[in-house]
């Protein structure tokens, strides 16, 4: 499944890119950024910066033209963030909003910095901001689907990217809400709420004091995933 493909990769990039980090950048004197949880950071983002996820976990959203909140990425531990806005000339041609999930660490990287005789160094960002477009194309595309559809196919790219393997089930952060499953779905909270409660029937899905947990079950869930995904 192209879902399956696509966090694989992602599990490889993060090892390359704290492999590189660490030996690239981690002595350099670069500032560093703390971020308390739920905090819109954006005008903390300059043009011409990389900024290196060393803890917490971030949000990529935009406003829509009915001033909605809409969320196409997260970004986490060894993880770049900056990549779509490097080139932008200023802070005003950022249409991005950059929100933290949790307390967030970063590492800014000024572009002078970086050799740019150093192929591998670019070959890595090339890297990075193809998978993150990737990702982002992924949310776009859930758009043509059905409101079922979407809430359900978010969570289980959510499940892929965040979720901890337990006896029983894959357990979510708390910071993964009905209304961030809403954000990345284009429906609203009252709709997610809705498809989780139909899901828990299904005896796929577990809500207990804020936390989902999504089933760990391959026969139960073969009955509903066929043809389904990609």
């Amino acid at each position: 499944m192209f879902i399956d493909d696509l966090f694989t990769y992602h599990a490889y990039l993060k090892e390359i890119n704290s492999k590189l980090f660490l030996q690239l950048f981690e002595r350099e004197t670069n500032t560093t950024i703390v971020i308390n949880e739920q905090t819109n950071f954006t005008n903390k983002i300059l043009p011409n910066h990389l900024y290196y996820i060393k803890s917490g976990y971030v949000k990529s959203s935009v406003i829509d033209k009915q001033g909605n909140l809409k969320s196409f990425d997260i970004l986490g531990p060894s993880e770049f963030l900056g990549l779509n806005t490097l080139f932008h000339s200023s802070k005003s041609d950022n249409p991005w909003l950059f929100i933290s999930l949790e307390n967030v660490t970063l590492v800014g990287i000024p572009f002078y910095r970086i050799d740019p005789t150093n192929k591998e160094i670019f070959d890595m960002f090339y890297k990075n901001f193809y998978h993150q477009t990737q990702k982002v194309h992924l949310f776009w595309y859930l758009s043509s689907l059905s409101g079922y559809e979407r809430v359900f196919t978010s969570l289980i790219v959510l499940v892929q990217y965040l979720g901890k393997k337990s006896k029983n089930y894959f357990i979510l952060p708390k910071f993964v809400t009905h209304s961030l499953l809403a954000e990345f779905s284009n429906v609203s909270r009252p709709y997610v709420t809705k498809v989780l409660l139909n899901l828990e029937n299904k005896q796929l899905v577990r809500y207990r004091h804020h936390i989902i947990k999504f089933c760990n079950n391959n026969d139960l869930l073969s009955k509903y995933l066929d043809d389904f995904l990609f």
